[in-house]
C-alpha cells in the first residue's frame, strides 16, 4: 500500500478501511417530507439502488438511483429511517440514520446523532466556515466533533445556484476549526490538527477539490486537556502590509486561554512557516475583571481596524461582555494589551464581525440563548445597536434549538451566512445536527 501525507480525501477512511470499496454516502439534507441525498461508487457498477427503511417499521421502500443525487419523496415528518445504496453486485454502503422534518434555512449536510459514519473523529457537526470563490461558486466547510473523540475530520461543500442547491466536494484530514479563506485570488484554508493541536495551512489550487500537504504553523497539544492552540473559524484582515486573524492558547479544561494571533507579510509565500509570526500571549484576569457566576471564555476573537487605524480585537467573554484587545500592527511579535470590556449581547457564545462603509456589523446570538441569531451595528466598535433576528426561535425548545456559530461574508446588497444548527431532534442545542445556509438582506 502506497503511503501518503496529502490533506484531501475523497472520502477519507482510517487506513484498515482502504481497500473497502461500498458505495459511498457523502451527504444527506432532510426535508418536512423528504430526504435529499448525495453518494458515489468508484467502481460503477449498474444498477444502483436506494433503500429507505423506519427505524421500527418493517416496510424497506427501494428507488433506482442512476445519477450521483436523488430525492426520496412522500415520508412522515418525525420519521426517523435507516438510509443506504446497494449496486447490482449486492454490495451495500454504510447504513446511514436520519430524522425527517422541517430545518429553517437550506441544508446544507445533516448528521443523525446516532450515525456511526464519521465516528473516528465525531458524531456532531460544526465549525463552519463560508467563501465565495473567483469563478462565483459558494464554498462551505464545516467539521465533526464529540464528545472524548479525535475531532480531526473536515467536510467540504460546494453550490453554484447562489446556495439554493449544494453539493459534496471532498474530506480534509486532519482538520478542525477550519477557516477557508482566499489571498490573491488563491484559495487556502487555516485549521487545527485537532482540538488544541497543532495550526495548519494549506492550499488548493481547484476550488477545494484537493489540497496541499499542510505547512504546521505552530505545535500545540496532542490531548485535549492540556493546553494547546485554539482558532475557531475566525476571518482573516489585511492591516500594514499583513494577513491576521486571531489565535489563542489554551483549554477549557484548564479554564483558561492567553490572547494572541498568527500574522504574515501579504505578498510572501503563506506556505513557509519562516513567513508566520505569532504574537506573545497576553493574560487577563476575567473573574476579577467582570466577577463570578460568568462564563469567561476569552476566546474566539474578532480581529478589526478601529476607526483610528489600529489593530484591535473583540473576544467572546461573558454573558453580556466582550473584551476588546489592541495589536501593534507594526510589531507582529508584540502582546496584545487589553483596552476595555464592551457591552455585547453577542458576546456569550461565538460572534462574526465585518466592516463596510464605515460601519461594523455583527452577526451572533443575543442573549439568552442560541437559539436567537441577530445582526447588530456599530460604528465604533464600542456602542452596538441591535437591527434585527435573522432566527427566532425562541419559542422552541431552548435545549435543543441553536442557529450558533455563524460565518458569513458580504455578498452583494445582503449576506451570506452559514450558520451550525441544532433543529429537528437534535442530541442538543450544543451537539449540532447540520450545517444550514441562509442569505440575508441588509
Amino acid at each position: 500500500m502506497r503511503c501518503y501525507n496529502g490533506w484531501s480525501y475523497h472520502p477519507y477512511a482510517p487506513v484498515t478501511d482502504l481497500d473497502d470499496s461500498r458505495p459511498y454516502i457523502c451527504m444527506l439534507q432532510p426535508g418536512e417530507t423528504s430526504l435529499r441525498f448525495e453518494w458515489f461508487d468508484d467502481t460503477l457498477t449498474q444498477p444502483y439502488t436506494a433503500h429507505i427503511k423506519p427505524l421500527t417499521g418493517l416496510e424497506t421502500r427501494t428507488q433506482p438511483v442512476n445519477d450521483s443525487t436523488g430525492v426520496i419523496y412522500g415520508l412522515a415528518p418525525g420519521g426517523e429511517y435507516k438510509f443506504w445504496i446497494t449496486r447490482a453486485d449486492g454490495t451495500s454502503s454504510n447504513v446511514r440514520r436520519v430524522r425527517i422534518g422541517f430545518i429553517p434555512g437550506t441544508v446544507i449536510n445533516y448528521l443523525h446523532p446516532a450515525d456511526t459514519q464519521y465516528t473516528f473523529s465525531g458524531s456532531f457537526l460544526c465549525s463552519p466556515s463560508l467563501v465565495r470563490l473567483p469563478s462565483g461558486a459558494l464554498l462551505a466547510s464545516s467539521d465533526v466533533y464529540g464528545h472524548a473523540t479525535p475531532q480531526n475530520l473536515t467536510l467540504i461543500y460546494r453550490s453554484d445556484d447562489e446556495g439554493k442547491t449544494w453539493r459534496y466536494v471532498t474530506d480534509i484530514m486532519p482538520c478542525f476549526w477550519g477557516r477557508l479563506f482566499l489571498h490573491r485570488g488563491i484559495l487556502y484554508m487555516l485549521g487545527i490538527s485537532n482540538e488544541y493541536g497543532d495550526a495548519l495551512i494549506g492550499r488548493s489550487d481547484d476550488e477545494g477539490r484537493t489540497w496541499s500537504t499542510p505547512t504546521v504553523l505552530l505545535r500545540g497539544s496532542a490531548n485535549s486537556s492540556e493546553r494547546g492552540c485554539h482558532h475557531a473559524p475566525m476571518h482573516f484582515i489585511s492591516c500594514a502590509g499583513r494577513l491576521w486573524t486571531a489565535l489563542e492558547y489554551g483549554a477549557w479544561r484548564k479554564e483558561r486561554f492567553s490572547v494572541g494571533a498568527l500574522s504574515v507579510a501579504e505578498d510572501a509565500d503563506l506556505l513557509d512557516v519562516n513567513n508566520w509570526r505569532v504574537t506573545g500571549f497576553a493574560d487577563l484576569d476575567t473573574t476579577a475583571l467582570i466577577g463570578d457566576g460568568n462564563f469567561h471564555g476569552m476566546i474566539e476573537g474578532n480581529l478589526a481596524i478601529a476607526p483610528d487605524g489600529s489593530l484591535v480585537s473583540l473576544m467572546r467573554c461573558a454573558e453580556n461582555t466582550a473584551l476588546l484587545f489592541r495589536y501593534d500592527k507594526n510589531d507582529p511579535d508584540a502582546k496584545p494589551e487589553f483596552v476595555q470590556t464592551v457591552e455585547l449581547p453577542t458576546a456569550h457564545s461565538k460572534f462574526e464581525i465585518h466592516a463596510r462603509d464605515g460601519i461594523y456589523y455583527c452577526v451572533g446570538n443575543r442573549l439568552p440563548l442560541r437559539n436567537i441569531l441577530s445582526l447588530y451595528t456599530s460604528e465604533d466598535l464600542i456602542r452596538w445597536t441591535f437591527i434585527r433576528d435573522i432566527e427566532n426561535r425562541e419559542d422552541e425548545d431552548k435545549d435543543k434549538v441553536a442557529f450558533q456559530y455563524p460565518t458569513w461574508l458580504f455578498d452583494g446588497d445582503g449576506i451570506a451566512l452559514v450558520s451550525r444548527t441544532a433543529y429537528n431532534d437534535a442530541n442538543n442545542f450544543h451537539d449540532a445536527n447540520c450545517i444550514t445556509y441562509y442569505h440575508i438582506p441588509l
